[in-house]
């Protein structure tokens, strides 16, 4: 007992000493720097985007999936922070969810896909074009920004992921719409066009 507390203890100090040594480089380096304004201005540009293009009509699935969205990649960056497979040298806040913006970034891109890409067919071929798009050129320019380090990880990886989480949220939202509508079809809008 006494050991697990000087062992609480101790990891206590090490994480007193980690918040302290981020809140100094986080305002010293970070803060109103141009990476930390893009990211600013970028998540108040997708978040009007998305108040602009959101569709009324069954709101409340789309809103699960974007919900289901934003905590599966708070969760991911979360873990993948923890492991040291990367890291984001540039963040909004200095604690809390390490790239919460890139993460409801990817929250609105799901729910617009799962808002316009009804069919299965269309919404895997926008959800493959999302994924490349995202992992080969988004990633690619976050190095480049110094916004994202991978240490043990490569964006090719990230690719199948983006995938799964798109097409994944799709099965997850439309099988939570068939059990609150057994009229349900794939999709949030109940008037079909294509």
């Amino acid at each position: 007992m006494e050991k697990d507390k000087a062992d609480m203890r101790q990891i206590h100090e090490l994480q007193e000493q980690l918040s302290r040594a981020r809140w100094d480089y986080w305002i010293t380096e970070v803060f109103m720097s141009w990476q930390w304004l893009f990211l600013l201005l970028s998540t108040l540009v997708f978040t009007l985007i998305w108040l602009r293009c959101l569709r009324k009509d069954n709101l409340m699935l789309i809103l699960i999936n974007g919900l289901i969205a934003f905590i599966f990649c708070i969760l991911a960056d979360t873990i993948g922070g923890e492991f040291q497979l990367w890291d984001y040298p540039r963040m909004l806040l200095p604690w809390g969810a390490r790239m919460f913006c890139i993460d409801w970034m990817i929250a609105v891109v799901s729910m617009l896909a799962y808002q316009y890409f009804q069919r299965w067919k269309s919404f895997a071929a926008a959800a493959a074009g999302i994924s490349i798009v995202f992992a080969g050129v988004l990633e690619q320019l976050a190095k480049v920004m110094n916004i994202y380090m991978d240490y043990l990880w490569s964006s090719w990886y990230s690719l199948p992921i983006y995938f799964l989480l798109f097409c994944g949220l799709k099965a997850a939202t439309d099988g939570i719409g068939r059990k609150a509508n057994p009229h349900f079809q794939e999709g949030p809008v109940s008037s079909r066009k294509s």
